[in-house]
């Protein structure tokens, strides 16, 4: 039996061991492919086939910022148990705001630049190749 070195804690206090069940040489399982989509308006959808994912949403209060922590706590107290374990700054694995959600014309305007430059890139490749 291999034993284990117990890594420092991160920030926060927070290790990442691997799981108690894995063996060293043994495969893991695949990540579960998640889509997240934010709508302008705040509603969010979550995308994962059925079963392979366990999800809680938990709310935040809008307070002052002085009484932030106070509101994560809050949340805190109100999660199940499992996803209480996963609400550490190690854990998580993206984030985003609703207020960066972009109107039509941005989009039309990323496009077009994104377009524009695959030309150029056309051009310059073309020219490249040319004696």
């Amino acid at each position: 039996m291999t034993t284990r070195r117990r890594r420092r804690p991160a920030l926060g206090g927070v290790a990442a061991l691997p799981p108690a069940d894995s063996a060293p040489g043994r495969p893991q399982h695949p990540p579960a492919p998640v889509l997240l989509v934010i709508h302008p308006d705040g509603y969010v959808e979550l995308f994962a086939r059925r079963g392979t994912v366990r999800v809680h949403v938990a709310n935040l209060l809008d307070v002052a910022h002085a009484n932030e922590p106070l509101a994560q706590e809050l949340a805190e107290l109100q999660m199940p148990a499992w996803a209480r374990e996963l609400y550490y700054p190690a854990y998580c694995v993206a984030t985003a705001s609703t207020n960066e959600c972009w109107d039509v014309g941005t989009e039309v305007e990323r496009q077009w630049g994104l377009e524009f430059l695959r030309t150029l890139k056309g051009v310059n490749n073309d020219t490249a190749s040319k004696p």
